[in-house]
């Protein structure tokens, strides 16, 4: 744009120093047409004088009058010649200020061509742009939108990632109250098992029953611990996938926000 700018100013700045030069040839050779015909006019009116005087000189006969009439014959060629050598002077000025202005006149021609084609550049670099700046406010407005899709989703992860967090403390409670009963469980039993050890001094068949139960009920709690077990296990994987997601889901944000920050800077 500035190139153009630039080249327009010279170009006119030219174009003004030939106008300029042909005005001052147009002056001139006005000039010396006048001169000119100042100069017809009193080689005429000398012409006119010389006539009327002539048949009087020839009629007085007188050598002197002869004499004044040579010189003045003598001095009006000499100014004759020297008016055709300025007429010749003036020819070739008029020549000189015809060609300069069949030069301007080109130059200006090629200076009309060359500002309309740089007014088609211009106007074409206008679309140019304006193509552009249609486009980047389409891709800004893509963005905006990604952008503000990227959000819902970061909200929705955020709610998830709440509520896994809420669901493992949970879990992590119901774990830590399983274990709780379990030593409980095992302190107890462990307490029964003293019981019916001590009774089983005493007698054989109650103790077999004790033990029979003790052993029943031993195999009661395993199952159930085998069970909490599994349960606990289940939440684990479950938390760990939970927490795979969210990370995932963190990693794709952090990513999708980087590229938004880069398509801003550009």
């Amino acid at each position: 744009m500035f190139n153009v700018t630039a080249e327009c100013t010279y170009c006119d700045e030219e174009g003004d120093e030939d106008t300029t030069k042909f005005t001052a040839l147009k002056h001139q050779v006005h000039t010396l047409r006048h001169d000119l015909a100042e100069k017809n006019a009193l080689l005429a009116t000398v012409q006119k004088k010389l006539n009327r005087n002539r048949p009087q000189q020839y009629n007085n006969g007188t050598m002197g009058n002869e004499s004044t009439t040579g010189k003045v014959i003598g001095h009006l060629q000499h100014e004759i010649e020297h008016l055709k050598k300025e007429v010749a002077g003036a020819k070739t000025s008029i020549h000189i200020a015809k060609v300069a202005r069949e030069r301007a006149d080109r130059q200006a021609a090629e200076h009309y061509a060359s500002h309309q084609t740089l007014k088609l550049e211009i106007d074409s670099l206008k679309r140019m742009l304006e193509l552009d700046r249609d486009k980047t406010n389409k891709s800004l407005q893509e963005s905006e939108s990604k952008a503000a899709e990227l959000e819902k989703q970061l909200a929705i992860v955020s709610a998830s990632r709440e509520q896994a967090e809420f669901q493992y403390q949970l879990l992590s409670k119901e774990l830590q109250n399983f274990k709780t009963r379990y030593m409980k469980d095992v302190e107890s039993i462990k307490v029964d098992f003293q019981e019916l050890r001590s009774d089983m001094v005493s007698t054989s068949k109650g103790l077999k029953k004790v033990v029979v139960e003790a052993g029943s009920r031993i195999e009661t709690l395993t199952k159930e611990l085998d069970r909490m077990k599994k349960d606990v296990e289940i939440s684990n994987e479950k938390t760990k996938l939970y927490s795979n997601q969210v990370a995932k889901v963190e990693d794709e944000i952090t990513n999708k926000m980087a590229w938004l920050k880069n398509i801003q800077i550009r």
